[in-house]
């Protein structure tokens, strides 16, 4: 799993740059959702925290990355 090789790394930040993404369907929007339960899971001091570099030229970002900030509790950042 992506999220305990990240843990076991001693990873505590990852930047998600998605500047050019103009279009994301459910599907690959539910990944994001599992990432951030699966980082969750682990022992708080193994966790880690998500950065997403957005566009503010797509509207949908910033409403997707809203949701995604409110499942991670503090883990979920985002920077336009």
């Amino acid at each position: 799993q992506s999220s305990e090789a990240c843990a076991d790394l001693g990873t505590k930040s990852v930047l998600v740059d998605i500047t050019k993404l103009e279009f994301m369907n459910s599907s690959s929007f539910k990944q994001f959702v599992s990432w951030i339960v699966q980082i969750h899971k682990l022992p708080a001091h193994k966790q880690y925290s998500l950065e997403f570099q957005s566009n503010p030229d797509f509207h949908w970002q910033a409403r997707s990355l809203g949701a995604l900030t409110a499942l991670g509790r503090g883990l979920v950042k985002v920077k336009s």
